[in-house]
């Protein structure tokens, strides 16, 4: 008896850990509309527009005919006449006349300001605005990473998104916001795990490593090693850091499971840079 109750109250408590509470929305309810429980008081229903991530303004009789016919509105940004909310929340001095969705999630924009969600985002210039891939944007003046982080002597004209936290402009390449120093634009290509290369230099998370030597570096990977191994004719490289003594010529990845290295020379077997015991 005392098991089938301990059994009952575990299986209780996998459930009760398993819940998760559904996520807000708007709702219509009896001629008002509500944020999860809080009435929005002060909305105008007859001129209640829904905005889509993807640019679309679709007035509340054509959602409630054609996509929930149950009061339900599964997006974020709604307006009126007077105002822009975002979760129920009105978005101060937006301006509702000529607020809509840009390109790529969650960036907005009107007549006056650039937003990120509900956030205003200082200085960028609405008129110019470009979104761009993996957060990166650009307007007349300058470039920014997400959430409006200004990336200093970015030339706008030329800026190029190269990859989640690569771009490049005419002059520089940049990790995020930083430049890097001394890397070519013209030259400069991202490899697997976080590497890259121009003509002169290899890097690792934006950090040139020293003596790497960029016409003969590659990154390794197997089916079996996924870790951030690479080299070039006279060294090899974990994260970026240089394994001491490791042979390059005889240098390779495991192709083994269930062993406890990772790669191997002829002189040691490694896990993650490091010697290991055979």
């Amino acid at each position: 008896m005392k098991k089938l109750i301990l059994t009952g109250m575990i299986l209780m408590g996998i459930q009760i850990m398993a819940y998760i509470p559904p996520a807000p929305y708007y709702s219509i309810r009896n001629n008002s509309i509500y944020w999860a429980e809080k009435e929005l008081k002060d909305i105008d229903l007859k001129t209640l527009t829904i905005i889509t991530i993807d640019g679309e303004n679709i007035s509340l009789k054509d959602y409630l005919n054609n996509y929930n016919s149950k009061g339900q509105i599964d997006f974020h940004f709604i307006k009126d006449k007077n105002n822009v909310y975002y979760q129920g929340e009105k978005i101060e001095g937006a301006d509702p006349d000529t607020f809509k969705a840009v390109r790529y999630n969650y960036y907005f924009k009107d007549k006056n300001n650039v937003y990120y969600k509900e956030q205003k985002i200082k200085g960028v210039d609405p008129d110019t605005f470009e979104a761009l891939e993996h957060g990166y944007f650009k307007d007349k003046n300058n470039a920014y990473v997400s959430l409006g982080y200004k990336i200093e002597g970015a030339d706008p004209d030329t800026f190029e998104v190269l990859g989640y936290r690569y771009s490049k402009d005419k002059n520089n390449v940049y990790n995020y916001k930083e430049k890097i120093e001394g890397a070519d634009p013209d030259t400069f290509e991202i490899l697997k795990h976080d590497y890259s290369k121009d003509k002169n230099n290899v890097y690792y998370q934006g950090k040139k490593i020293k003596d790497a030597d960029s016409a003969t570096f590659e990154v390794l990977n197997s089916i079996y090693c996924q870790d951030s191994y690479s080299k070039d004719k006279s060294n090899v490289y974990y994260e970026g850091k240089k394994i001491k003594d490791a042979d390059p010529v005889t240098f390779e990845l495991s192709n083994k499971l269930n062993v406890n290295y990772d790669a191997k020379d002829k002189n040691h077997k490694y896990r993650y840079g490091k010697i290991t015991a055979d």
